[in-house]
């Protein structure tokens, strides 16, 4: 049986969940900290993948909160939690902040 609708409009049938990249194990060896060698693989994976995810997540261990934070990432709250036997926090980035409203 088809029926005429009296609006034009497409109608939202769905709910859109954000999807999350989680990245874990970002390590890079001591001689070569300090030389933006973690900048430019975080900006390299970040670009890898951005257009398929809404929200960058990850656990960053206490002593490192800063660099996430110079990559544009921050605490999701200030729980502090520890894994391995180190502390760390969780910090999120959103993929893509101009589409944001």
């Amino acid at each position: 049986m088809a029926q005429s609708f009296p609006i034009q409009r497409p109608i939202k049938l769905w709910r859109h969940v954000k999807r999350k990249a989680k990245l874990s194990r970002v390590a890079v060896l001591s001689e070569c900290r300090g030389k933006r060698y973690g900048t430019v693989i975080m900006d390299a994976v970040e670009d890898f993948i951005r257009d398929r995810v809404d929200l960058f997540i990850l656990a960053a261990l206490i002593e490192k909160k800063g660099f996430y934070e110079k990559c544009g990432y921050r605490c999701i709250d200030n729980e502090i939690f520890v894994d391995e036997g180190a502390k760390q926090c969780w910090m999120t980035k959103r993929a893509n902040p101009q589409s944001e409203t």
